[in-house]
């Protein structure tokens, strides 16, 4: 099981994604002029693939979000259905709204791998995660806006291996460290590559990513980012 739960660090990019890729604070677009959001993503990690979607809703404010995506295992040949829900709330820190601050929840389920190997054992996994995420407006060029953001999150993961005579199942918890970049241009679209680092997860892999998102429809305000 711990090869297993060391592998699901990528089904937590879904829940992380999720919860916090739709304001400045998480190195997005901010959804005060702008109120939707749909977004992808892809990551990366030793012999581990993801890719997500999902589509947020919100204010200057409050959002909140869904997602759904899969993530593969070369060392299983298969994969799992990921699932995740969020939300959080989007705090200015200055006068200037270029410092912006947000905590953050949310839950995330995977489904599979199934039939590890041929055993007939299938695998599941829960997560619960609460955080706090820091963006800053440093610089801009032309049309794009140039968001650094450092986030850390506390995890609560329970991994469940059943079927083929197994029966039994494992909570875990761990923090998480993510950094990365956003690039958004016009203040809709963003690009960001980023990092995620998980701390006290006995086998935790460093794991690379890259984040699409589109802003879209009218608030009626006309301030903000």
């Amino acid at each position: 099981m711990n090869r297993l739960s060391v592998g699901a660090f990528l089904a937590l990019l879904l829940l992380a994604a999720s919860v916090g890729s739709a304001q400045v604070c998480s190195g997005y677009a901010s959804l005060e002029r702008a109120p939707y959001q749909i977004s992808v993503s892809g990551a990366f990690a030793s012999n581990s693939k993801f890719f997500g979607a999902g589509f947020t809703y919100g204010s200057g404010g409050p959002f909140g979000t869904v997602g759904v995506g899969t993530t593969s295992y070369n060392d299983f040949n298969g994969s799992s259905f990921d699932i995740a829900a969020g939300g959080g709330w989007q705090v200015p820190v200055d006068r200037g709204r270029r410092f912006q601050l947000c905590p953050t929840v949310g839950i995330g389920y995977m489904s599979g791998p199934n039939n590890i190997s041929g055993s007939g054992t299938d695998y599941s996994e829960t997560n619960l995660q609460a955080g706090v995420s820091a963006g800053v407006l440093i610089s801009s060029s032309g049309p794009a806006v140039v968001v650094p953001v450092v986030s850390f999150a506390i995890v609560n993961a329970t991994a469940k291996l059943s079927g083929g005579g197994v029966s039994n199942s494992k909570t875990s918890t761990f923090g998480e460290i993510s950094l990365g970049v956003g690039l958004v241009y016009f203040g809709v679209a963003t690009v960001q590559p980023s990092v995620r680092i998980p701390i006290g997860l006995s086998g935790g892999v460093t794991t690379y990513g890259v984040g699409l998102a589109l802003n879209f429809g009218k608030s009626g305000k006309a301030k903000g980012t």
